[in-house]
């Protein structure tokens, strides 16, 4: 058995039996399926091992801030400060712990996601039809695929009976396609192997015998899921700024380390293990050890909110990255339409009415000048009759629910005819039912007794219709350009030249059309077949169709826009459409539309120019989407990409956030993604856009917060050591204010809501750091602030006679009072706090300030409080002071 070196669709089937040793019959040998197995694997795609639980708790330890904590307890534990070491570990541990929770949640919330292949395939072995399981397939298998089956591995066609199968998932076109044995040639793209059908597609109508060719990973679903594991995910630009942020942080604190040590034994002669502990005190005091806590729990609480707006985040930093999107690149079917066909306009040669409604619904009206119909009349009648009995799919109520089968087509015709006939009674006429023949027969029982099945080759279905009193009826639906040639210049009414220009319209807004027309038998036995066409045809009428746009997309595609986040649609779909779609959902653009042959035809340059220019992608690959975010990402424009196909898995993975459908989404997209949309709603990504977006203001409003009050801190250390003085505030008293107050106050930032501008303004640039000259300047100046208000009650208290650990008491007090006043100054960062709405603040920012104060008190009045951080009982006049 060797493969050829010509593609699958090149070969007859004779040569591709020559060269997997196979035959129509089946595999007869158990030994050599055995032998196909070994050499070739299970049908099935190797999924990635998820992290063990310890090793995803020990990578919250991964963090340049953390290594240098860790450093300190080891210091403190060999100066024998036993209690400094446990507090600082479990400060350390506590934050692992926090980031390790949140992100077990979020893995567990789509563990439950279904597989891509079915589980049992109907195959032909020993010349006889047995049901194995799916992953058991070996090449050379005879499978028989059946509508409504889920396509288990890359097949070529040995026969096919008016098959048709459904490839969005893998090429993004909305409607299924029809396949045919007929060997091809040239260099095919997937939409155009007719005779192949692929792994995780379905099979939406007919049935077809084909022979197995690949499997698992060597399958196009295979080899989209081997283009996933090249790929390596984004950094945010969150994670990207924290550790720039920890690297520069680091620096300044093992140099200040460094030359508070040396200065104080060798200028003041203190002793080197005072020094050293001073200098644990000064990291304990710079390290911001809250602030990963802060972080996690901001983004936790960015987690809920998004759920209760339909998006589920399955990584934390994925909140924040949101916020700072800059481009989003949305797939069009399933995403920005409701992968639902809707007929639209039916078109008569006096008339035409507007659909509404959207989807598989019964909800809407026929229009006619914006005025609902209020009588069926003769051409409304045939329509609806040829419209049913031409027509393969079944529609039926239950449980309070349309239930559907059959080609999408068809689905939207017995639609287009429930929302007439569901109000018949108020259109009929009193004296319209004698008056229009098609109107009395329309419930009478018409028995299909012949047919032309649609063909790709003429485009066209024919039935052969039979009544009760034995009259009998052709009814044809079809490419409208053809049929018109076929019908009498009477029944069209209009002249031709005019229907052409109709349908030319109507075809340029991406719309799919189909004519109808019907001839009634003098002859009953007059055979079905192409020379019926010679008959007197009379003409209905055209339909249109099209995958309509969600209506929430649009104003999503316009509250995105206004926030300067620019809109990109890139499908498989057909150029025309796409530019259609695109135009009615508001998609600014400049009329280009570029299509994956452009794409490889132009260097990577070239490419980078395209991505930023175009706004419209038609009829792209795999490795088209992955080249398109590449561009942008190498323009430094941060990319959300949106799909919900396994064709979208690789760009769902590169981009800086992956956005997959929940509902219409496969499992390879949803694994793909870094946010899960439950309602497939494209308004859920503005939402969570603008949740991203506060979430990030939080976290600098919490930065600026803690930063000040941690550079307080440092520089009372740096003082006291300059001057030679005791040291106002120890290390784990230091830990106290920062792991007990400090958090618990930044904690309540966490929970701010979002600002009234938050879309109205532009993204932020992906450059901006978190340091500004600003932030700087608000570092000192309030640092400065707490330094005076520290030292001076400290020395204050010395200076009256207290004792070393009253004054520090007093110190740490005055200190935490300081963090309560300047919380109020951080809760926005935009417009002014001094208002009274602003004092009144949230209840949690309340809520933290008593929890403070009620620590505070613990903290002077309890026994053990003493025992561990040296604290003492104050009396009335010191609180006073």
């Amino acid at each position: 058995m060797n493969k050829p070196e010509q593609p699958w669709y090149a070969l007859s089937i004779s040569e591709i039996m020559d060269c997997l040793d196979a035959n129509k019959n089946g595999l007869n040998n158990d030994n050599d399926i055995k032998q196909r197995r070994l050499q070739f694997g299970l049908n099935k795609l190797p999924s990635a091992k998820p992290h063990p639980a310890w090793l995803r708790f020990l990578q919250q330890f991964n963090n340049v801030l953390i290594y240098i904590l860790l450093a300190a307890s080891i210091m403190t534990f060999f100066l024998g400060h036993i209690i400094d070491t446990v507090v600082i570990m479990a400060v350390i541990f506590i934050n692992a712990l926090i980031g390790f929770i949140q992100e077990g949640k979020a893995q567990r919330s789509l563990e439950a996601l279904s597989k891509l292949m079915p589980e049992e395939a109907t195959v032909r072995r020993q010349s006889k039809l047995i049901k194995i399981p799916a992953e058991e397939l070996v090449i050379g298998d005879i499978l028989i695929l059946k509508s409504g089956d889920r396509v288990p591995a890359d097949i070529r066609l040995i026969e096919s009976m008016n098959f048709w199968v459904e490839e969005a998932i893998l090429t993004g076109e909305s409607q299924p396609q029809q396949k045919s044995t007929n060997v091809l040639s040239g260099e095919l793209t997937l939409p155009e192997c007719s005779n192949m059908v692929f792994s995780g597609t379905w099979v939406t109508e007919g049935r077809c015998i084909g022979v197995v060719v690949e499997t698992g990973q060597n399958t196009e679903v295979g080899k989209i899921n081997a283009l996933l594991q090249t790929i390596t995910p984004m950094m945010t630009p969150l994670i990207k700024q924290i550790n720039t942020f920890s690297a520069w942080l680091t620096f300044c604190i093992c140099t200040l380390g460094i030359f508070t040590v040396l200065y104080g034994w060798f200028i003041f002669d203190k002793p080197l293990t005072e020094m050293l502990l001073a200098a644990v005190g000064l990291i304990v005091a710079a390290i911001p050890e809250g602030l990963p806590a802060i972080i996690t729990i901001t983004l936790a609480i960015g987690v809920h909110r998004m759920s209760r707006e339909k998006a589920l985040i399955r990584r934390l930093p994925a909140v924040e990255t949101l916020g700072a999107v800059t481009h989003i690149l949305s797939d069009k079917t399933g995403t920005l339409t409701v992968n639902e066909l809707t007929a639209t306009h039916v078109i008569f040669a006096d008339e035409t009415y507007e659909i509404t409604g959207v989807g598989y619904h019964s909800d809407g009206q026929w229009l006619s000048d914006s005025r609902t119909m209020n009588t069926i009349n003769e051409q409304v009648w045939a329509f609806l009759t040829c419209a049913m009995c031409c027509n393969d799919a079944e529609l039926h109520w239950s449980n309070n629910n349309w239930h559907w089968h059959g080609h999408p087509t068809d689905v939207a015709l017995l639609f287009l005819i429930q929302k007439v006939v569901s109000h018949r009674e108020d259109l009929m006429e009193p004296n319209s039912i004698s008056e229009t023949p098609f109107s009395t027969l329309f419930e009478q029982s018409w028995q299909r007794i012949d047919e032309i099945p649609f063909q790709s080759t003429n485009k066209r279905m024919v039935v052969s219709c039979k009544l009760p009193s034995g009259k009998v009826c052709l009814f044809v639906k079809g490419a409208p350009e053809q049929l018109i040639d076929h019908c009498t210049e009477e029944s069209m009414k209009i002249s031709k030249d005019d229907w052409h220009k109709t349908i030319e319209d109507h075809a340029r807004l991406g719309h799919r059309l189909l004519g109808f027309a019907y001839c009634w038998l003098d002859d009953i036995n007059i055979p079905i077949d192409e020379k019926v066409f010679d008959l007197s045809w009379q003409w209905i009428g055209v339909c249109s169709f099209v995958d309509p746009p969600r209506e929430e997309a649009k104003e999503a595609v316009k509250l995105c826009q206004n926030a300067g986040i620019t809109v990109k649609m890139v499908t498989g779909d057909h150029a025309a459409t796409a530019k259609a779609i695109a135009n009615e959902l508001g998609i600014k653009n400049n009329g280009m539309v570029v299509t994956g042959k452009d794409l490889l035809s132009c260097d990577e340059e070239k490419i980078k120019e395209l991505a930023l220019q175009a706004a419209i992608f038609a009829r792209t690959t795999p490795e088209d989407k992955l080249k398109l975010v590449s561009a942008l990402q190498d323009k430094n424009c941060i990319v959300a990409m949106t799909g919900d196909g396994v064709n979208d898995a690789p760009a769902l993975k590169k981009a800086n956030i992956g956005v997959a459908m929940g509902i219409k989404g496969t499992p390879a997209a949803k694994e793909a993604a870094e946010m899960v949309i439950t309602n497939d709603s494209f308004d859920a990504i503005v939402s969570a856009v603008a949740c991203g977006r506060t979430v990030y203001d939080n976290i600098i409003k919490a930065i600026n917060f803690i930063l000040p009050t941690n550079g307080g801190e440092a520089l009372v250390i740096i003082g006291a050591i300059l001057f030679g003085l005791s040291l106002p505030i120890t290390p784990v008293q230091i830990l106290w204010v920062n792991m007990i107050t400090a958090v618990t106050l930044a904690l309540s930032i966490s929970f701010e809501p979002q600002e009234e501008s938050v879309m109205h303004r532009l993204p932020r640039s992906p450059s901006q750091g978190i340091i500004t000259p600003f932030l700087i300047w608000r570092v000192l100046f309030v640092s400065i602030l707490l330094v005076c208000g520290v030292f001076g009650l400290f020395l204050w208290e010395l200076q009256l006679g207290a004792s070393l650990e009253t004054a520090r008491t007093v110190a740490v007090n005055t200190l935490v009072a300081g963090e309560i006043a300047y919380l109020f100054n951080s809760r926005r960062q935009r417009g002014s706090t001094l208002s009274w709405n602003e004092w009144r603040a949230t209840p949690k920012v309340w809520a933290a300030v008593t929890i403070v104060i009620v620590f505070q008190i613990l903290y002077c009045l309890l026994p053990v409080a003493h025992i561990m951080f040296n604290s003492t009982e104050l009396s009335i006049e010191q609180v006073s002071k």
